[in-house]
């Protein structure tokens, strides 16, 4: 029921939008630079995840959700490169930065990388995105209340929104004080 946020997160777009009705649409963040799915296959090449099935983003999640590799050292602080989340205060969204921090690390290294650092970098670089929309959310969310919009629900769509670490973060517990404030993030999801 409306009124919801929206989020596109793909490889050609990434929005923020605030479904009013139907036909309503306000949209209250976009991508800056470039969208969440093409720094995610960007990083993906860069650091040399290979082509899967379903794309280099998608890849890269495989990648890390198969855990570490043998003789990974948890406890150990891997060298990668400088994530930040771009553009606080507002709810805009910026994807660039990820990448250019990626190709800058594998620059100063001629590009060579072990497989423990490949590791330790594609999975700082997939938590750094979702810091970044769990802040944006929560930006979102206290416009949104400070203007006495009530949200309950928020959709996601598009092909990064099929990334099972950004959805198994559970992104309501981690922007949202207690309460029932949002009851369901619904995500539609394609490779």
């Amino acid at each position: 029921s409306h009124p919801f946020i929206s989020l596109l997160l793909s490889g050609r777009h990434s929005l923020i939008l605030l479904a009013v009705s139907p036909r309503e649409f306000q949209n209250l963040g976009s991508t800056r630079d470039e969208p969440v799915g093409r720094a995610f296959d960007k990083v993906a090449r860069r650091i040399g995840i290979p082509w899967g099935d379903h794309g280099l983003g998608a890849s890269l999640e495989e990648y890390v959700r198969k855990g570490p590799p043998e003789g990974y050292d948890v406890s150990r602080s891997y060298e990668i490169p400088y994530f930040v989340t771009p553009m606080l205060g507002t709810y805009q969204l910026a994807f660039a930065n990820y990448h250019s921090s990626t190709e800058q690390f594998m620059t100063a290294r001629n590009g060579e990388i072990d497989e423990h650092t490949r590791y330790a970098v594609a999975s700082a670089f997939q938590t750094a995105i979702a810091k970044q929309l769990e802040y944006k959310i929560k930006k979102t969310l206290e416009h949104c209340k400070s203007k006495r919009i009530p949200i309950r629900h928020i959709v996601a769509s598009g092909g990064v929104a099929s990334n099972l670490f950004l959805r198994e973060r559970r992104v309501s517990d981690r922007i949202l004080p207690a309460g029932p404030v949002l009851t369901r993030v619904t995500v539609y999801a394609s490779h």
